[in-house]
């Protein structure tokens, strides 16, 4: 027997959005009164969450694993904080007090990180800025000296070349400028406040068999 996604898909839509945390509890632990969801990650070992190449006095947690805390405040909507409960097959000599400091100095560290590069594009955002601004008042110049000084067809063909070129780097400069203020800066600064201001507990744990 096959299954018509597409058909299940346009039905269950509209109950879906009616029913959102019955289908959030299919996947996760929600506490509707606490609006709190509970993510659960599974890991062999706490190496594998950590910055392996770089060679540390206390280990630092990987872009990998902030990515994935990222996700899970992605899925989950941004009424309800969440609570990551972190397992591993084996502590494989850790124990939970020290996989607690890890994982702070490692967010003070990663947020001062995430500072620093979020002043670095904003000053790149202006220096682009500024060269788009630079480029734009060539091209007026150029385009200037075309209409009122140059009467040589061939020389206002190569001023119009200069100038078309001209139009372009500014088009391009100033796009990027507003790339790296606009988008890139504001989605650093958004995945840095959720995952500050979302995360509620972050629990570790080494798995037992029973």
């Amino acid at each position: 027997m096959s299954l018509d996604f597409n058909k299940y898909r346009l039905e269950k839509t509209f109950e879906t959005i009616k029913d959102e945390n019955n289908s959030l509890e299919t996947y996760f632990d929600i506490d509707k009164d606490k609006k709190e969801a509970t993510l659960n990650l599974l890991y062999d070992k706490p190496e594998d969450i950590f910055d392996n190449h770089i060679d540390a006095n206390l280990p630092i947690l990987s872009d990998a694993f902030l990515d994935e805390l990222y996700y899970g405040l992605r899925v989950v909507p941004t009424k309800y904080n969440v609570n990551y409960n972190i397992s591993f097959k084996t502590f494989n000599g850790y124990s939970e007090d020290e996989l607690d400091n890890i994982f702070i100095k490692s967010m003070m560290i990663t947020n001062e990180e995430w500072n620093t590069e979020g002043k670095k594009t904003s000053r790149l955002a202006g220096f682009f800025l500024t060269l788009g601004i630079i480029f734009l008042i060539i091209m007026w110049t150029v385009t200037a000296i075309i209409e009122h000084n140059i009467s040589s067809a061939d020389d206002k063909l190569w001023f119009r070349i200069l100038s078309y070129v001209l139009d372009i780097l500014v088009t391009v400069v100033i796009w990027e400028a507003a790339t790296l203020f606009f988008v890139q800066r504001q989605e650093a600064k958004v995945r840095q406040f959720s995952i500050n201001k979302r995360i509620n507990i972050v629990t570790f744990k080494e798995k037992t068999n029973h």
